[in-house]
Protein backbone atom coordinates (compact mmCIF):
# COMPACT_ATOMS: atom_id res chain seq x y z
CA UNK A 1 0.00 0.00 0.00
CA UNK A 2 1.31 3.38 -1.08
CA UNK A 3 1.28 5.66 2.27
CA UNK A 4 0.88 8.53 -0.04
CA UNK A 5 -2.39 7.74 -1.68
CA UNK A 6 -4.89 8.73 0.67
CA UNK A 7 -3.20 12.16 1.00
CA UNK A 8 -3.12 12.68 -3.07
CA UNK A 9 -7.05 11.52 -2.59
CA UNK A 10 -7.65 14.06 -0.26
CA UNK A 11 -6.08 16.92 -2.23
CA UNK A 12 -8.03 15.53 -5.66
CA UNK A 13 -11.25 15.47 -3.75
CA UNK A 14 -10.69 19.17 -2.26
CA UNK A 15 -9.88 20.23 -6.10
CA UNK A 16 -12.40 19.02 -7.59
CA UNK A 17 -14.83 20.21 -5.04
CA UNK A 18 -12.92 24.21 -5.70
CA UNK A 19 -13.73 23.64 -9.43
CA UNK A 20 -17.42 24.40 -9.14
CA UNK A 21 -18.26 27.33 -10.53
CA UNK A 22 -19.80 30.36 -8.34
CA UNK A 23 -21.98 28.70 -5.84
CA UNK A 24 -25.24 31.21 -5.17
CA UNK A 25 -27.15 31.27 -1.81
CA UNK A 26 -29.42 33.12 -1.28
CA UNK A 27 -30.32 34.40 2.23
CA UNK A 28 -33.70 35.57 3.94
CA UNK A 29 -33.22 39.45 3.65
CA UNK A 30 -33.04 41.38 7.10
CA UNK A 31 -32.99 45.31 6.86
CA UNK A 32 -31.26 47.48 5.06
CA UNK A 33 -27.77 46.82 3.28
CA UNK A 34 -28.21 43.29 5.02
CA UNK A 35 -31.34 42.98 2.57
CA UNK A 36 -29.51 42.98 -0.60
CA UNK A 37 -28.65 39.43 -1.93
CA UNK A 38 -25.59 37.75 -0.87
CA UNK A 39 -23.31 35.28 -3.09
CA UNK A 40 -21.32 33.06 -1.47
CA UNK A 41 -18.19 32.26 -3.77
CA UNK A 42 -15.18 30.20 -3.16
CA UNK A 43 -11.59 29.36 -4.58
CA UNK A 44 -8.59 28.14 -3.77
CA UNK A 45 -5.39 31.17 -2.83
CA UNK A 46 -3.71 31.94 -5.63
CA UNK A 47 -6.37 31.48 -7.93
CA UNK A 48 -9.04 33.46 -10.08
CA UNK A 49 -12.35 34.67 -8.69
CA UNK A 50 -15.19 36.85 -10.19
CA UNK A 51 -17.15 38.93 -7.73
CA UNK A 52 -20.79 38.72 -9.18
CA UNK A 53 -21.96 41.91 -9.90
CA UNK A 54 -25.18 42.77 -12.22
CA UNK A 55 -24.06 46.47 -13.52
CA UNK A 56 -26.99 46.56 -15.98
CA UNK A 57 -29.68 49.64 -15.87
CA UNK A 58 -32.89 47.76 -14.61
CA UNK A 59 -34.56 49.18 -18.22
CA UNK A 60 -32.99 49.92 -21.60
CA UNK A 61 -33.66 53.60 -21.56
CA UNK A 62 -31.49 53.91 -18.18
CA UNK A 63 -27.14 54.20 -17.81
CA UNK A 64 -25.19 52.53 -14.99
CA UNK A 65 -22.80 55.84 -14.13
CA UNK A 66 -21.06 54.32 -11.25
CA UNK A 67 -20.16 51.12 -9.76
CA UNK A 68 -18.01 50.82 -6.36
CA UNK A 69 -16.80 47.52 -4.27
CA UNK A 70 -16.35 47.74 -0.51
CA UNK A 71 -14.49 45.54 1.55
CA UNK A 72 -15.80 44.35 5.24
CA UNK A 73 -16.69 47.38 7.36
CA UNK A 74 -14.11 49.52 4.89
CA UNK A 75 -16.18 52.91 4.76
CA UNK A 76 -14.54 53.78 1.38
CA UNK A 77 -15.06 51.81 -1.72
CA UNK A 78 -11.80 49.51 -2.70
CA UNK A 79 -12.48 49.77 -6.27
CA UNK A 80 -14.67 51.94 -8.38
CA UNK A 81 -15.54 52.50 -12.19
CA UNK A 82 -16.97 55.93 -13.43
CA UNK A 83 -19.44 55.80 -16.15
CA UNK A 84 -20.80 59.89 -15.42
CA UNK A 85 -18.94 61.25 -18.07
CA UNK A 86 -19.62 58.62 -20.99
CA UNK A 87 -20.44 54.61 -21.02
CA UNK A 88 -19.31 52.85 -17.75
CA UNK A 89 -17.76 50.36 -19.97
CA UNK A 90 -14.81 52.65 -21.00
CA UNK A 91 -15.25 54.54 -17.81
CA UNK A 92 -12.23 55.34 -15.32
CA UNK A 93 -11.41 52.57 -13.61
CA UNK A 94 -9.67 52.53 -9.72
CA UNK A 95 -8.34 50.20 -7.32
CA UNK A 96 -7.36 50.72 -3.70
CA UNK A 97 -3.59 50.17 -3.97
CA UNK A 98 -3.00 48.66 -0.10
CA UNK A 99 -6.20 46.21 -1.02
CA UNK A 100 -6.04 45.04 -4.26
CA UNK A 101 -3.02 46.84 -6.12
CA UNK A 102 -3.52 46.15 -9.74
CA UNK A 103 -4.89 42.33 -8.98
CA UNK A 104 -8.05 43.63 -9.69
CA UNK A 105 -10.59 44.15 -12.70
CA UNK A 106 -14.13 44.68 -13.63
CA UNK A 107 -15.41 42.06 -16.03
CA UNK A 108 -17.89 43.34 -18.37
CA UNK A 109 -18.48 40.49 -20.60
CA UNK A 110 -18.39 37.87 -18.32
CA UNK A 111 -22.01 36.10 -17.45
CA UNK A 112 -22.58 37.36 -14.78
CA UNK A 113 -20.45 40.23 -14.88
CA UNK A 114 -18.36 41.05 -11.60
CA UNK A 115 -14.84 42.17 -10.47
CA UNK A 116 -12.15 39.65 -11.38
CA UNK A 117 -9.56 39.22 -8.55
CA UNK A 118 -6.37 37.53 -9.66
CA UNK A 119 -4.20 36.07 -7.78
CA UNK A 120 -6.57 35.50 -4.67
CA UNK A 121 -4.65 36.06 -1.67
CA UNK A 122 -5.74 34.48 1.53
CA UNK A 123 -5.94 37.72 3.06
CA UNK A 124 -8.82 38.57 0.32
CA UNK A 125 -11.60 36.44 2.39
CA UNK A 126 -14.34 38.34 3.48
CA UNK A 127 -17.48 40.15 2.87
CA UNK A 128 -18.10 41.89 -0.11
CA UNK A 129 -20.39 44.66 -1.70
CA UNK A 130 -20.68 45.97 -5.11
CA UNK A 131 -22.88 49.12 -5.66
CA UNK A 132 -24.15 50.12 -8.80
CA UNK A 133 -25.73 53.84 -9.19
CA UNK A 134 -27.43 54.10 -12.23
CA UNK A 135 -29.19 57.95 -14.02
CA UNK A 136 -32.66 57.56 -12.98
CA UNK A 137 -32.86 54.25 -10.90
CA UNK A 138 -32.53 53.68 -7.44
CA UNK A 139 -29.06 52.25 -6.50
CA UNK A 140 -28.79 48.37 -6.68
CA UNK A 141 -26.39 46.92 -3.71
CA UNK A 142 -25.14 43.14 -3.92
CA UNK A 143 -23.14 41.16 -1.13
CA UNK A 144 -20.71 38.88 -1.93
CA UNK A 145 -19.15 36.65 1.08
CA UNK A 146 -15.46 35.50 -0.54
CA UNK A 147 -14.08 31.98 0.82
CA UNK A 148 -10.59 31.35 0.18
CA UNK A 149 -9.35 28.27 0.68
CA UNK A 150 -5.72 27.48 1.54
CA UNK A 151 -3.99 24.61 0.68
CA UNK A 152 -2.00 22.77 3.20
CA UNK A 153 2.27 23.56 2.70
CA UNK A 154 3.09 19.89 3.83
CA UNK A 155 0.75 16.42 3.74
CA UNK A 156 2.40 13.57 5.52
CA UNK A 157 0.82 9.94 6.55
CA UNK A 158 1.86 8.82 9.97
CA UNK A 159 0.88 5.42 11.55
CA UNK A 160 -1.23 4.63 14.48
CA UNK A 161 1.80 4.89 16.90
CA UNK A 162 2.57 8.81 15.19
CA UNK A 163 4.98 7.61 13.14
CA UNK A 164 5.80 8.90 9.42
CA UNK A 165 5.44 7.10 6.76
CA UNK A 166 6.46 6.83 3.35
CA UNK A 167 6.55 4.85 0.29
CA UNK A 168 5.66 0.91 0.17
CA UNK A 169 4.64 0.21 4.10
CA UNK A 170 3.75 -3.41 5.36
CA UNK A 171 2.94 -6.19 4.13
CA UNK A 172 0.28 -6.56 6.58
CA UNK A 173 -1.39 -9.89 7.36
CA UNK A 174 -4.85 -10.31 5.37
CA UNK A 175 -7.19 -9.81 7.76
CA UNK A 176 -5.09 -7.14 10.18
CA UNK A 177 -6.05 -3.69 11.08
CA UNK A 178 -4.41 -0.86 9.50
CA UNK A 179 -4.58 2.62 10.50
CA UNK A 180 -2.85 5.77 8.73
CA UNK A 181 -3.92 9.08 9.22
CA UNK A 182 -2.78 12.12 6.87
CA UNK A 183 -1.19 15.36 8.53
CA UNK A 184 -1.87 18.55 6.72
CA UNK A 185 0.39 21.03 7.74
CA UNK A 186 -0.22 24.80 6.89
Amino acid sequence: MHSDCCCRLLLLLLFLLLKTPTQAKIIQPKKGLESSPLTEVVVLEGGRVLLPCDVSPPISSDDTILVLFYRGSFGTPIYSIDGRNGPVRGGLHWSDDATLGNRARLDFSARPPGLVLHPVRASDHDLYRCRVDFRSHPTRNVRVQLHVVVPPRRLSVVSQAGLEVSGVIGPYPVGDPLTLHCRAEN
